[in-house]
């Protein structure tokens, strides 16, 4: 397989971190705007009137967050945003992506009878009794299966692309695809939309 250069835009598990809102700015310039409307027009102030004055400080805050998030470096970078069980098993064996790994299989079948939804609900379950604070270090396998259904398989494609015809083949398709208006909320809508 052709290597390029690392680039901190490819995602371990087979996405594209340049088309992902919370790298290109688009979540936190969105949520800036929301922000100076809401406070130039004093929203605060009137949101009794809405039914939402106990919510609305909850809400500007996580609205501030997003505003003043800094920008996710890629999960190829050396200081990536988020904590991620592919990313480990990649450094760990010394790969760039899961396109490059002999397991690469194992990790993308789902097991008779695995089902992700229940995987996930106990996980939750876990968070909220307080058995698990922060954020989970979840396994690997099901990171991946987790990443698969909210891409709507996009991840797997990607890899299977690497796999055929390297990496400097996909990146120039990634990054004509953003310049011509791609970012990773078109396949998780696609998702929703059943397609």
């Amino acid at each position: 397989m052709a290597r390029s250069e690392d680039s901190p835009l490819i995602g371990r598990c087979g996405i594209y971190c340049g088309a992902c809102p919370s790298n290109t700015g688009i979540t936190r310039e969105a949520a800036k705007k929301l922000q100076k409307l809401l406070d130039e027009t004093k929203t605060g102030e009137i949101a009794f009137i809405m039914g939402i004055a106990d919510k609305y400080p909850i809400f500007h805050e996580i609205l501030t967050l997003f505003a003043n998030q800094p920008p996710c470096s890629g999960c190829g970078s050396e200081s990536p945003t988020a904590s991620c069980a592919i990313r480990k098993c990649c450094l760990e064996k010394g790969i760039s992506s899961c396109a490059e790994c002999e397991e690469f299989e194992g990790c993308t079948t789902t097991p008779e009878g695995f089902d992700l939804d229940k995987a996930i609900g106990e996980l939750f379950t876990q968070i909220k009794s307080g058995e698990q604070e922060g954020p989970p270090e979840l396994p690997k396998k099901l990171f991946m299966k987790i990443i698969t259904q909210r891409y709507n398989g996009w991840n797997i494609e990607n890899l299977c692309i690497i796999k055929s015809k390297g990496y400097t083949e996909w990146l120039k398709k990634m990054e004509e695809d953003v310049k011509n208006g791609f970012y990773t909320g078109h396949v998780i809508r696609e998702k929703e939309e059943g397609k």
